[in-house]
């Protein structure tokens, strides 16, 4: 087992400055910061960019401006390739601040709004 988080150099799979400070404000109180080492493989393979314009479903993205976390180039290059099925929301924040406070609430707002209007269709 290898940390999930940790502090920059630490062998963690995510040591980006603040996911350590932004893992502690949202998980739980039963959180284990631990993952098999065998998950870090498959890391660098998840690549949504390669796959999107496959898509024929809606798609929502929520970018964080700015993520240091999340690769904001990719993310738009996964939208830009969804083409027509992708809508995206663009907040002012890191990745960690959109799951708590004002980008939390805009986020699930439009994320809400999204799924009302497309369970609707179907």
């Amino acid at each position: 087992m290898v940390p999930i988080v940790g502090p920059a150099g630490s062998l963690a799979a995510i040591t980006a400055e603040g996911a350590e400070i932004g893992y502690q404000a949202i998980m739980g109180p039963t959180f284990r910061n631990e993952m098999c080492a065998r998950g870090i493989m498959f890391i660098p393979l998840n690549r949504p960019e390669t796959s999107a314009s496959k898509l024929r479903c809606p798609l929502l993205v929520v970018l964080a401006e700015r993520d240091n976390i999340a690769p904001t180039k990719s993310v738009r290059a996964a939208a830009k390739k969804a083409g027509r099925f992708a809508r995206m929301l663009v907040l002012p924040s890191g990745h960690f601040d959109i799951y708590t406070g004002e980008m939390f609430e805009k986020s699930v707002a439009t994320q809400v709004e999204f799924l009302t209007t497309h369970l609707a269709q179907r």
